[in-house]
Order: structure tokens, then sequence, then C-alpha cells
């Protein structure tokens, strides 16, 4: 069953094509002939089908010829034919309208919305709306497609025979290409492919049984191959596969392969609603060596408001031994070391301040490495801090604070329960423009089942639910002057002795927990660079022995910023100790854009180790129009037997890192050796294939002209 063809159709046709002279030829047969030919009843000579409900169809062209005896229509000249999902434009073509298809020959363009598709010759099938093409060429933005024979479907699918296909934008020496015995598109969704093989240029690279390739704006899967080597794994391929369970819920599926130990994987979820609303990660990892040895970790990370004023916090870590992460890190979200630290915490606020209820723990591997010792658990914690409260008129900024946990501590003879509450008071007094005096007070009281403390006749003994009280006192002057901007402070705390209201006086320390003065400036003499200095005395004593001078001066720290120009930038620390010499140095000078061309250059030496430093150097080259990068890490001890008098140098930790933009991917060279051990070699392609370009130059193209005729 066929749709007639009205007569004004015809007549359109011919007026678009400007023949005159044959437009009133047909004009007047469609006026007195066709209308016979049309609409004639079924068992006449003439009869065409009856009308169907399948859309409509109109054509035009220059030319225009009708076979009654075969109801097959000829068309030549800048055909256009409309059907209901497509415009096609052909050189010639025949319509046959009893079957409702249609043959076209020479340069052919089928258009749907989502695709342009051209090729040499085609067939097309109204009735089931499907077609076919010879020599084939599609475009898929960013893709383009070619096939030797091409079947176009109802849903829109087209699957290509022999098709070779890219994404690269020069044409027709593309930088590189697939080639694949079979290829399905669904447009703007995806594309699969068998027996493929990548190129780059005429050279054949890898093979690969099936490619597929998502062609959504945000895609579905997203999966990177990393090749590499080390010397503790051996050869390494390692995957990362990466797709958007929910909005704001991204997961990473890892992969691998190891040479030396065998398959490992893993997944992390990544989650973030915002910075402020909600956060996390959460990473595992598992690989059964072929050792045997099953080694694996956990980690996780999470902030997360509920609404009404409540929260959540919690940090999650777990492996199977101290050096798991150096051996198989794959996340680079989560912090990570060699003890464990577990935490989670729910907090509720309100306006009279926040209340947290919170769970921790702290673990340290033994001498084996495979073992872990719970050093230190929090079961649970109660914290409350208030808001600001105002205590009758008085002009202080008052705040509560207050406690109670239950803790286990390795050599502890029984879990301590405590329990306490503060009260501090601060007030700011200004003096003049350019000083200020900050006075602070507190007094807190304290509950704990057991204590250890001093009896009050120079002995230790165990206190059973026991009362400890302290009170504390902070001066702060601030000023203004020429050579700086200064802090002057005073602190002291005293402690009573257990369930009393007297000091504890008995005791070592007298009872004094703090009695110290600080001063601090920090001068800026330009916008560029600026000075910091700070240093105190300890002024309390003890029974048992006499603080020497040397050890009541607090360390003398200083710092100076410089930074003359933009792309330069000049920090030095040191901190010393009067009759212990020095204790911290460091300097760190950096030059240029971490993005692009920059040197670093470092060094740190701290009382842990005096006779060694650390010396770190950085640099990176980028080219000028960004393509070539080079990066690189130097990390080494350097043993002085005094002064700069230095007889030993030792590498520990070296990195180089290899970058290239190419017109169609991403080249990265990496190796690197650190500490644990760990020397490795990495390479790794990523495909630009979405990258946003022109696919080709459409106003080239020969069918182009034809779409300013519509």
């Amino acid at each position: 069953m066929t749709q007639p063809l009205a007569p004004r159709v015809l007549e359109r046709a011919v007026s678009a094509a400007g023949c005159r002279w044959l437009g009133g030829i047909l004009v007047l047969l469609s006026g007195i002939v066709l209308p016979g030919l049309l609409f004639a009843q079924e068992t006449g000579p003439f009869s065409v089908p009856a009308s169907t409900r399948t859309p409509r169809i109109e054509f035009f062209s220059d030319h225009f010829d009708y076979d009654r005896s075969s109801s097959v229509v000829y068309l030549s000249g800048h055909v256009r034919l409309h059907e209901s999902t497509a415009v096609i434009r052909a050189d010639e073509m025949w319509l046959y309208l009893e079957e409702r298809r249609a043959r076209a020959a020479g340069f052919v363009q089928m258009e749907d919305g989502r695709s342009l598709l051209f090729g040499d010759g085609g067939e097309f099938d109204f009735e089931r709306e499907t077609s076919c093409f010879d020599d084939v060429s599609v475009g898929y933005a960013p893709w383009r497609v070619h096939g030797r024979r091409a079947a176009r479907f109802a849903n829109r699918d087209v699957v290509f025979r022999r098709a070779w296909f890219t994404s690269c934008n020069l044409d027709p020496d593309s930088h590189y290409h697939l080639s694949a015995s079979r290829l399905r598109v669904r447009p703007e969704k995806w594309m699969y492919a068998w027996n493929t093989v990548f190129f780059l240029g005429k050279v054949p690279v890898f093979y690969t049984p099936f490619f597929w390739k998502s062609l959504r704006k945000k895609h579905i899967l997203r999966t990177r191959l990393y090749p590499a080597y080390d010397k503790r794994n051996g050869a390494t391929l390692r995957s990362t596969t990466l797709f958007d369970v929910l909005p704001g819920l991204q997961n990473k599926v890892y992969a691998d392969y190891y040479e030396g130990h065998g398959i490992g994987y893993g997944s992390e979820l990544q989650y973030l609603r915002s910075e402020s609303e909600a956060h996390g990660a959460l990473y595992g990892y598992r690989i059964q060596e072929s050792s045997g040895a099953k080694r694996w970790t956990v980690l996780g990370d999470l902030y997360q408001t509920l609404g009404a004023g409540w929260g959540l916090q919690a940090r999650l870590q777990s492996q199977s031994d101290r050096y798991f992460n150096n051996d198989y890190i794959r996340s680079s979200q989560l912090r990570v070391s060699p003890d464990l630290t577990n935490s989670a915490a729910v907090f509720y606020t309100t306006s009279w301040g926040t209340t947290r209820l919170s769970y921790s723990r702290f673990d340290v591997g033994d001498s084996t490495l495979y073992r872990y010792i719970k050093v230190a658990e929090t079961a649970p914690r109660v914290d409350f801090g208030s808001a600001v409260l105002r205590i009758w008129r008085l002009p202080w900024i008052n705040t509560v604070s207050a406690f109670a946990d239950n803790t286990y501590q390795l050599g502890a003879f029984t879990p301590k329960k405590s329990a306490g509450t503060a009260l501090s008071m601060t007030r700011t007094f200004p003096l003049g423009r350019a000083a200020s005096y900050v006075p602070t007070v507190s007094f807190a009281e304290t509950f704990l089942n057991w204590i250890d403390a001093d009896d009050g006749f120079g002995r230790t003994s165990r206190f059973m639910d026991a009362w400890v009280g302290r009170y504390s006192a902070t001066n702060v002057l601030r000023f203004r002057s020429p050579l700086g901007d200064w802090d002057a402070a005073h602190s002291f705390t005293r402690r009573m002795r257990v369930n009393t209201a007297a000091p504890d006086v008995l005791a070592d320390d007298r009872g004094t927990e703090t009695n110290a003065v600080s001063i601090a400036d920090t001068l800026m003499l330009k916008r560029s660079l600026w000075f910091r200095a700070s240093g105190g005395y300890d002024y309390r004593t003890f029974r048992s022995y006499a603080v020497p001078y040397a050890r009541r001066v607090l360390p003398v720290a200083a710092d100076v910023n410089w930074q003359p120009a933009a792309q330069f930038n000049l920090l030095v620390h040191n901190q010393y100790q009067p009759g212990l010499g020095n204790q911290t140095a460091a300097l760190q000078a950096d030059w240029g854009d971490r993005d692009g061309r920059f040197l670093g250059l470092g060094f740190e030496n701290n009382l842990s180790s005096t006779t060694y430093y650390t010396v770190s150097q950085e640099a990176g080259w980028r080219s000028a129009g960004g393509h070539w990068a080079v990066f690189g890490t130097l990390r080494a001890y350097a043993h002085t037997l005094g002064g700069l008098n230095f007889d030993l140098l030792r590498v520990f930790e070296q990195e180089l890192r290899l970058k290239r933009d190419f017109h169609d991917f991403h080249v990265e060279l990496l190796f690197r050796a650190r500490p644990g051990g760990v020397k490795e070699g990495a390479f790794r392609v990523q495909f630009r294939f979405d990258k946003d370009r022109p696919v080709w130059q459409m106003e080239k193209a020969l069918w182009r002209q034809w779409k300013t005729e519509d």
C-alpha cells in the first residue's frame, strides 16, 4: 500500500526547479490526467493502492518522469526527498511507489538530525524505515566513519562493513585511525567494533577483538591503560575505568596485572556535593600474590551534613601490612601512613553550641610488619562547646566546654574514664590606636576513675574516682611600631592537688604546668619582603632538679619571605636554642610557573639528624607551544663532618617525567626511584578522542551547496 502523491506536490517540485515550460505542461497534466491516475477506483486500469497511515513523502528535482505502467517515478538533478525521519539528496533517484522504496545513484546524502551520511548510491525502504549505502561516509562528532557498505535501521542504528574510523580532524591524512571488520553506531549514544586494528599513520600498532566508545557528551565509561615496569613487580599493566554512579558520585574500578605477583583489583568511590556540605571517598584494593600472600587495604574519608544542624565525619584505614601502600598504592585522594588511624564522629549544632560524639583508634605495626598492635582507643567521647554566653552584665566573651570519654591505653591496667568541664572568659581592651590588651582566664575541673599522682609525701600513688582542678590565665599585649607588629604574652596554668582545692605544690613540677613568656614580631618592609621572629622564656621550677638557663630559653625562630618578582619566591626558616644549638634550618627557593618552566631548590636540617642535610631539587620545562614538557625531581642526603665539610652525598629519590601533546593523544613517560625499594618506569597514552574541534570542513564538501537551497 502506498501514499498517493498529491498534484500540488508535483506542481511545487516543478516550480522549485525553475523550468517554466516543463512546469506548465506538468501542471496541466497534474490537473487533468494525474487526478484520474492517482484517485481512480481500484478496479480501474490505472489504479494506485489505497492510502495508508504511513507518513507522506515529498520530493523536489530538476527533472521528473513518471512511468504509469510500473508506478515508478524517475528524478534527476538536485534531487531532494523528505520523509518522516530524514532528508535524502542525490544526483538521480527512482521511486517505486507501490513498494514504497527508492534507489539512488551517483552522489547520495542522508541527514536525520543526528548524523550526516553520504555515499555512492543507496537503497531506501520507507515502509520498514531502513536503508543501505555503498562506499559510505558519516560524521558523528567528533568521529568520522567510512565503510565499504552500511545499513541503517529504523532505530537509527548504522552498521558498517569493513569500517575505517577516526576522530582526527585532518582529512585525508589523519594521524591515526581504527580499522574494523564490523562497526555498529547508535548516534549520540555509543559505538562498538569487532576485530579492530589501531593505526598510527599507515602503521598498525595493536589489535583488539572488541572496541567500545561512548558518543554521549558525558561519557558513561572512561577507561585508561598504564603500562609500566618496576623493580619489585616487574612489567605491569594498570587499568582505570571511571563512571558516574549518581550525580556527584563517581566510581573508579582498578584491574591490574603484575608480572611478578599476579592480578590486583580494587575500586574507589568519590563523593562530592560541595566542600562545605558533603565530600568523601572510599577506596579498596586486593591482590593475592604468586607466593600465596593475600594483601589488601581499605581507606576512607567522609564529611556529611545531614540537615537541621546534624552532620558526621569519619576516617577509615585498614591494611594487611605496613608496606602495602608502598608496593601497590593506586589512590591519590586519601592520606596513607604505615600506622592505622581510624575515627568517626557525629555532631549536632544549635544556637547554644555544638555537641560531638566520637570514636578514635590508633594502631602501630609490630616487629613482624604484618600485625598491628592497638596503642590507644577512645570509645566513646562526647564533647560540647557552647556559643558565646552572657553572664550577668559582664562585658566579657564567655564560653563553656565539657567532655566525657572512655580511653584504652596500651600498658594501662584498666581503661581510663574521665569527664570534665571548663569555663573561659576573655576580653579585648583597646590601648589607643596602635595597641590592645587581651586577657583570658579559665577554670577546669576533671573527674577520672583512676589517676597516678603525687600523694603529698613525694611519692606517686594511684587515686581512684579522683577530681583534679586547673586554673589558667593568659595576658597578651599587641602593639604596632616602626619595627613591626608585636605580640607579647604570658601564660600561666596551675594544677590542684587531687580531690582538693589547694595547689599541688608537693608534686615535682610544684603544680605549675605552664609559666612562660613569649614575644613575636612581624615586620613587613614592603609587600614583597617580610620578616618574622619569635622567642620565649620558661619560668617553671622543679623539685627534683634545677633547670639550666639553656633549657629555660625557648627556641628562637626566624622566618624570611622574599618575592621580588611574580615568578620568584624565597623562604628561609631557622630555629635556634641558646646553649643547645640549631634545632631546624630550611630554605626553599622557587622560580617560574610550575605548570610551565620552573626551578626549585631546597634544603633542610633538624635536631633529629644534625649531621645530615636533606637536599631537594625540582625543575620543569615546557615548550613555547605547550606540546613538550619535562619535569624532574631529585632528593638526597648530604652528610657533614661539621659546617660545610661534606663527605657523603646519597640520592634517595629521583623522578623524571616526559610529556608530549600530539594532535590526537597525550603521551607521558615516567621514571621513578624512591625509598622502600621502589624503582619503576611507566608509559601512558591518553587519546584525545573527544576534543572539541571541527571534524572536517563541511563548507568544502560537494553537497554543501544543496543546503543553501533548502
